[in-house]
């Protein structure tokens, strides 16, 4: 009898508990379901220039310090704030709207290389864009970096055939310098 009444009472203990685990379990099942990493299954969007892409081919992404994704196209460059897609419009796009890489510099500003139009271009923080010429001929702006001083760097990738590689300097005030012959 003493036997029965433990066993009932297990199994009484068991049926109040027994569900409550399981909604726990259930709701960690649920929770590693909605994230795709957990659940295996990473999720990836495919994004076209009917989706507000400028152009499909991109040549260089960066996110930017508010958090937006930005992509440089063949034909010009935008953002995704995890929304929708903005297109930047950059200045002489009858020349060329190509964009090959990007950079923020440390004040906030964005700097586009657009090799095809023999210039880069500078976004400041309120929006306002701004060509500049390189100073050399046939250049091929790309692979924008941050100097100490603020200033930006590009280097001529062009240079791999003669004349000499070269670097450019863009301060931020816009000013744009050829600072190094690279030697063979």
């Amino acid at each position: 009898l003493r036997g029965r009444r433990v066993l009932a009472r297990a199994l009484l203990f068991a049926s109040l508990v027994a569900p409550a685990r399981g909604a726990q379990a259930e709701s960690a099942d649920l929770g590693r379901m909605r994230d795709p990493m957990t659940a295996g299954r990473p999720y990836s969007r495919l994004f076209q220039d009917v989706d507000g892409l400028p152009q499909n081919t991109i040549h260089a992404l960066m996110i930017d310090r508010e958090g937006s994704l930005w992509v440089g196209t063949q034909d010009g460059a935008a953002a995704y704030d995890g929304h929708a897609w903005t297109g930047l419009d950059l200045p002489n796009p009858d020349r060329s709207n190509f964009v090959r890489s990007m950079l923020e510099a440390r004040d906030g500003s964005l700097w586009f290389a657009r090799p095809i139009s023999q210039q880069v271009s500078r976004m400041t923080t309120a929006g306002v864009v701004t060509d500049f010429p390189v100073p050399w001929e046939s250049p091929y702006p790309c692979a924008p970096a941050s100097a100490p001083d603020g200033s930006v760097l590009f280097v001529d990738a062009s240079a791999l055939l003669p004349p000499l590689p070269q670097i450019l300097r863009a301060t931020p005030a816009g000013a744009i310098t050829s600072v190094a012959v690279l030697p063979d």
